[in-house]
């Protein structure tokens, strides 16, 4: 969650331990606030313009969340192309919606002596949207290039004077579809198991208001302590919060022998949705 820091409040990047790092050692001074162990700099909210430069930063990490689930995938960020009226793109496993988008940060944060960058992208509660974290693989050139081309020198020019609260949730998401299972969460945990033994190849997709974004995985790495699961391969990642209370269905289909499976909030609002391959009997 981004909190605004009161006029006056914020120390100055010189006090700081922020005063050494090559970034704002350039030209980066106006409008940057320090918040707890990160530096935030403020981006003009120009949605096809800024992830146009992301491409430029090589293989960097990218993350959808709500509020249940976080998707997280490692590679080149994709082309994205925008519609005429720029409320809406596509780019590879990404789909936006930009009008509940409200605010852009490039980010900094000290780290063991390192420093780790990234872009987050944000709406007008200060919820993040989208997460783009560079690697180190990253091109940390391209992106000092980007952050300074694309820098709000003033409050009032890092705001999108477009956006908008978010809207309710669509109906179509607020109901379990009749044919399905309803599993329970030691079943849940089963099934995923059995895709990291049978090297099952997983479309996983995850969404908000503003993003939805889809990776494949095939799973070898299942942690759960309780209240989170993690599923992941060396290049993708899952999320899933199972401390509070959800349905999950699971769907198979019988000529494809494919299964579908969906986790949902305690309202009915879809969490995640899991696609799989069983070759089982």
């Amino acid at each position: 969650m981004f909190h605004r820091t009161p006029q006056g409040g914020c120390p100055r990047i010189e006090d700081t331990v922020f005063s050494g790092n090559p970034l704002l050692a350039s030209a980066i001074r106006e409008n940057v606030r320090i918040v707890g162990r990160r530096a935030l700099i403020p981006l003009l909210p120009r949605w096809p313009v800024l992830f146009r430069g992301l491409r430029t930063f090589g293989r960097v990490t990218s993350f959808c969340r709500n509020s249940f689930a976080m998707l997280g995938s490692v590679g080149v960020y994709p082309e994205v192309w925008s519609t005429p009226c720029g409320r809406s793109a596509r780019g590879g496993d990404l789909t936006f919606s930009f009008p509940c988008w409200s605010r852009a940060l490039a980010t900094i944060q000290e780290r063991s002596g390192d420093w780790l960058y990234a872009a987050e992208f944000l709406d007008a509660f200060g919820n993040m949207i989208h997460k783009v974290c560079l690697t180190p693989d990253s091109d940390s050139e391209a992106f000092r290039w980007w952050v300074e081309l694309n820098h709000a020198t003033s409050p009032t020019a890092e705001l999108s004077p477009y956006a908008r609260f978010a809207p309710s949730v669509d109906d179509s998401d607020a109901h379990y579809e009749d044919d399905a299972s309803v599993l329970s969460e030691n079943d849940f945990r089963a099934l995923l198991r059995r895709s990291i033994e049978a090297e099952t190849s997983v479309q996983i997709l995850v969404a908000n208001e503003g993003l939805a974004q889809g990776a494949r995985m095939v799973p070898n790495c299942l942690r759960d302590d309780g209240d989170w699961i993690y599923l992941g391969d060396h290049d993708c990642g899952l999320q899933l919060r199972t401390g509070r209370p959800s349905q999950l269905s699971f769907r198979w289909s019988s000529s494809s022998r494919e299964w579908v499976l969906k986790a949902y909030e305690s309202e009915g609002r879809l969490v995640c949705t899991l696609c799989g391959r069983d070759d089982e009997e």
